[in-house]
């Protein structure tokens, strides 16, 4: 009799222990999951940054068409920071990410009337909080605009996670004055 005892006792521990172990991989998961969505956030509070800095950079070489960044620049720049993100963080998928990159300039005619450029890749409603056009505004009143210092850029990086929220950094060329970057 105590022979059935043990082996009726024994599926009920054997399902506590699955239990066990199945609520310990979950936490695991979490936990992973919640490093994961960490990693990303610092990621792309830094990225924006270097991005601009990238496009600053290309600006002093721009095309002779005019045109700051080539297709196939956007292209580099879109594997080179999902590259990097997927080597930082497991759960990051390539079809999730998205960014943004605007500049505004003075043409080169007579009239120098401002050209806007406009480059993206992955999802559209891939926006920074505050518009590049919008900041330019609140720097310059409209119709001080054409005398203004241009070019201007802004940079926006977008990620929808698993559970549909969206993670979004920026940096523009208007985020920090000089005055501000001396400290004074």
């Amino acid at each position: 009799m105590s022979n059935s005892k043990s082996y009726s006792s024994r599926p009920v521990w054997l399902m506590l222990g699955v239990s066990l172990i199945g609520i310990a991989c979950i936490a695991l998961l979490n936990e992973n999951s919640n490093a994961n969505r960490l990693v990303l956030q610092r990621y792309l509070q830094v990225l924006p940054n270097i991005s601009l800095e990238m496009v600053k950079a290309q600006s002093a070489l721009a095309a002779s068409d005019g045109q700051v960044l080539a297709p196939k620049q956007i292209d580099m720049l879109e594997e080179s920071l999902a590259k990097l993100l997927a080597s930082q963080s497991s759960s990051f998928d390539k079809r999730n990410f998205a960014m943004k990159i605007e500049i505004w300039r003075r043409n080169n005619l007579p009239s120098q009337f401002i050209e806007r450029e406009l480059h993206r890749f992955g999802f559209e409603s891939c926006e920074p909080n505050i518009q590049l056009e919008n900041q330019i505004r609140l720097v310059k009143p409209v119709g001080a605009l054409q005398g203004s210092a241009f070019p201007h850029y802004q940079v926006t990086l977008c990620y929808q996670q698993k559970d549909g929220s969206l993670l979004t950094a920026s940096a523009s060329s208007l985020d920090e004055s000089p005055d501000d970057a001396l400290g004074q």
